[in-house]
């Protein structure tokens, strides 16, 4: 299974193409087949299971939820190919 690492950054304090550039160099880092990576302007972890990492319309996501929703858009942009 993907993990999630979800990396923030200070909003006030770092200019987006930085945040941006910063994303690419470490999502270049990472082994593509096991990690998914976030970046927000906030904090930086390894997302557990169990975490609630986002919230849409009042419903919140797990890591697991999450994965689940990526690996189905995943088949389905197979399928439309």
């Amino acid at each position: 299974m993907k993990k999630i690492i979800v990396q923030e950054f200070n909003y006030d304090t770092t200019p987006i193409d930085v945040a941006r550039n910063f994303h690419f160099n470490t999502q270049g880092a990472l082994p593509k087949e096991d990690y998914i990576l976030i970046t927000t302007p906030f904090k930086t972890y390894m997302a557990n299971p169990e975490d609630k990492i986002i919230y849409i319309q009042d419903k919140s996501y797990s890591t697991e939820e999450l994965l689940e929703v990526i690996e189905k858009a995943n088949m389905y942009d197979g399928l439309c190919r």
